[in-house]
């Protein structure tokens, strides 16, 4: 028993030897895709980091992040867990049919109602009386389907918070369409989120018999974004109540084809579960859209076309729809007939950026802006164009985390 033991030492010594050579060996990597996020790297050591600790904390970091397999490791443990019967991993939960759902056991209240009051704020005392306002607040797949949710699970619950935020925008004649009760139109079949009979044809009825109500998925499994599916039924609910109803562009039609079936996105980076599979990235195709022009600030031409058609090689194929988010971008779509002379400004996080294809044949030009990155006040950005229209998209788990939108009464 004795020499087994002596033995059995003798290997795990041996095997955390060889990964200790392998590790000094192994240029270290800078970025990790399947976490999507930079790596630690190796502290330089200095006096004053030895003796204060930082020296210390750092090369812990550096050792954990460029551990040799890290990302066998991490999925490993992940497996484990959820053969185990575990329903999370502290970030994520294994929710029912491979869907991978972020944890948020609690929203802000008071940021989002804080956060609400600064778009009623910036309505009220910087956009032109009688031009329109909406807001559109996304939910999450947690909240149009808390039936995904593992049992016992404490997810915050989304539709009294949406109700009362819609209704601070209402009192301040912001169009606030029900977004959540449109997306709960559907019902779960297959393990899909399918689009129900409400708002499921649009302005043209032209959709090449891919109409949402034949039955596609609203929502990733493996990413926190809803598809561009789910982003058409939210299009479609606004635009029934907006002032533009079906009168503009009713002839449009838009062709839904499968782009890719390899996504795998920010939840299932941080799931790091092996067994779920991936998620196929749907798109709505219309040949006016390969003619939108997308510049930047400084008027330079980013790329002609709303698809980033690069981005579904690249790590994150979500940035498929529209690209990366920036600070300020105009989209100059060449619509013609009743969308001359509309011009929209859109402040937005990512979820827009599936949705905002629909918006184009709509609009002359289409300005996004990302309070997280602008670094302009609003008398500067109001100036840059004659906007007939705001509107403001943003996802309601987002929103309950964002602290930029004071930015709107600079």
């Amino acid at each position: 028993m004795k020499k087994f033991t002596t033995i059995c030492a003798s290997l795990f010594l041996a095997l955390f030897g060889a990964l200790g050579l392998f590790h000094l060996a192994t240029p270290d990597q800078e970025f990790s895709t399947q976490e999507r996020r930079p790596l630690a790297k190796a502290p330089a050591p200095t006096l004053s980091s030895w003796f204060d600790g930082q020296f210390a904390s750092q090369t812990s970091k550096w050792l954990a992040d460029q551990f040799p397999a890290r990302p066998f490791w991490l999925s490993l443990k992940a497996q484990t867990q959820q053969f185990t019967g575990q329903a999370d991993n502290d970030r994520v939960y294994f929710a029912r049919d491979n869907y991978l759902i972020e944890i948020h056991e609690s929203l802000d209240e008071t940021k989002l109602r804080r956060n609400i009051g600064d778009v009623v704020s910036f309505v009220q005392n910087f956009w032109p009386a009688g031009k329109p306002a909406s807001l559109l607040l996304a939910p999450t797949v947690a909240g149009v389907s808390p039936g995904l949710l593992p049992a016992g699970s404490q997810e915050a619950p989304q539709a009294d918070i949406l109700t009362d935020l819609r209704s601070l925008a209402d009192a301040a004649g912001i169009y606030a369409p029900d977004l959540l009760g449109a997306l709960q139109g559907g019902t779960l079949q297959g393990g899909d989120l399918q689009g129900g009979a409400a708002a499921m044809s649009d302005a043209s009825g032209q959709v090449d018999g891919n109409a949402v109500s034949s039955g596609q998925q609203l929502y990733f499994r493996t990413d926190h974004h809803w598809t561009q599916d789910g982003a058409r039924i939210a299009f479609l609910t606004w635009l029934e109540g907006s002032e533009l109803g079906d009168a503009a562009n009713a002839s449009s039609s838009f062709r839904r084809e499968i782009v890719t079936n390899d996504f795998r996105g920010t939840t299932a980076a941080k799931a790091n579960l092996w067994t779920v599979p991936s998620d196929s990235i749907a798109a709505y195709r219309n040949p006016s859209l390969d003619r939108v022009k997308l510049v930047d600030k400084e008027g330079t031409l980013i790329r002609e076309g709303i698809y980033d058609e690069a981005a579904l090689a690249t790590y994150d194929p979500y940035e498929f729809f529209v690209g990366e988010n920036r600070d300020w971008l105009k989209l100059e779509t060449g619509s013609e007939g009743s969308a001359r002379g509309r011009h929209l400004l859109l402040f937005k996080d990512s979820y827009a950026n599936a949705l905002v294809p629909f918006l184009c044949p709509y609009y002359e030009t289409i300005t996004m802006v990302d309070l997280r990155y602008l670094n302009e006040g609003m008398a500067d950005l109001l100036e840059r164009a004659d906007y007939s229209e705001v509107m403001f998209l943003y996802n309601v788990v987002t929103l309950a985390d964002e602290n930029s939108t004071f930015k709107l009464l600079k």
